[in-house]
């Protein structure tokens, strides 16, 4: 079954829509919390307003852009680690990845999580052009303002700014002037938000930069919850761990790209657990930099037999409730 993606089989592609199907027409996602708590998040309120709780709203339509979003974003992922050849013959082994990821996740209605993770894609995007570009202040600008849009989704991920300061030295000897360029992308978000907020008369500041004390009490999930949550976090240390050997042999831009995506993966995590009141919406930002790290163990070309296995137990984690 794995093969099929290894080689490119138009077949797959049906295959990931009824993978990306999974969360909104079975069962587990019934027992969640499925509205997102969005008090002191001031561009997921306006989100939600401007789309009138679509994304939250159980209907045939939702599902169905729903699984269309998915699907594009995965094969825009797959697209990325393609060009800069970060797997060696990926077919759409990432874009399998990235979609049992989001499965893993049971809840049905993504919501604004949708859009957090299109814009980190453009931020990916942009970061792996630093490499190859003698003058990248728009590829700069453009990756720093789009992950300004997801800090300004809600205070608690603004530690994207560490990562993608240090995403910008590992792609380049980056100078002070670079570095500047990207703070005033980061913060070009925030500044017209506030300047919209003036004008409509609504401008609180304690709502935009509102953080909470961090609460590390775990909420009340079955045990098939936490079993899926074991896999969706220990894939991609395996991946990497696997992985690891080869890294010598990829190009000097994969390998660079690599580490990004594992500080990546490491930030993710720590605004996911900063934020474990809202799990599992807040793994969503995880799913990215997991399914680039766990793809090695699903295309591996020493085994059919292994890759099989842990595709069909990573599929049937996805459908226990």
């Amino acid at each position: 079954m794995i093969q099929l993606f290894k080689n490119n089989n138009p077949v797959a592609l049906l295959l990931l829509a009824c993978i990306a199907a999974i969360p909104h027409f079975h069962a587990p996602s019934s027992l969640l919390e499925l509205n997102i708590p969005i008090e002191h998040e001031p561009l997921g309120d306006l989100f939600q307003k401007v789309t009138n709780h679509f994304f939250e709203k159980q209907s045939i339509w939702n599902s169905i852009l729903s699984i269309t979003l998915i699907l594009t974003e995965a094969l825009a992922l797959n697209k990325i680690i393609t060009n800069i050849k970060l797997i060696d013959r990926p077919g759409f082994i990432p874009a399998l990845c990235f979609v049992l990821f989001s499965s893993l996740i049971p809840v049905q209605y993504q919501s604004y999580n949708l859009l957090t993770n299109g814009c980190l894609l453009i931020v990916l995007n942009q970061i792996t052009s630093f490499y190859k570009k003698d003058k990248p202040n728009s590829a700069i600008l453009l990756a720093s303002f789009t992950a300004g849009i997801i800090a300004g989704f809600s205070p608690g991920n603004l530690p994207l700014f560490l990562w993608l300061s240090a995403a910008l030295f590992i792609m380049r000897p980056a100078s002070l002037r670079e570095w500047m360029l990207m703070i005033t992308g980061f913060v070009l978000p925030y500044y017209f938000l506030i300047a919209g907020l003036y004008l409509a008369d609504s401008l609180d500041l304690n709502i935009l930069f509102h953080f909470k004390k961090a609460d590390l009490t775990f909420p009340n999930f079955t045990t098939p919850f936490w079993i899926r949550s074991a896999f969706f976090f220990a894939l991609p240390f395996l991946g990497f761990l696997y992985y690891f050997n080869n890294l010598t042999k990829m190009l000097i831009q994969a390998r660079r790209v690599h580490t990004i995506i594992f500080l990546l993966f490491l930030v993710s995590t720590l605004i996911a657990f900063l934020r474990i009141e809202h799990a599992p919406f807040s793994f969503f930002m995880i799913t990215i930099p997991a399914s680039v790290l766990a793809s090695p163990l699903f295309g591996s070309p020493k085994s059919k037999f292994l890759p099989n296995l842990l595709l069909l137990v990573v599929l049937f984690l996805c459908l226990i409730g």
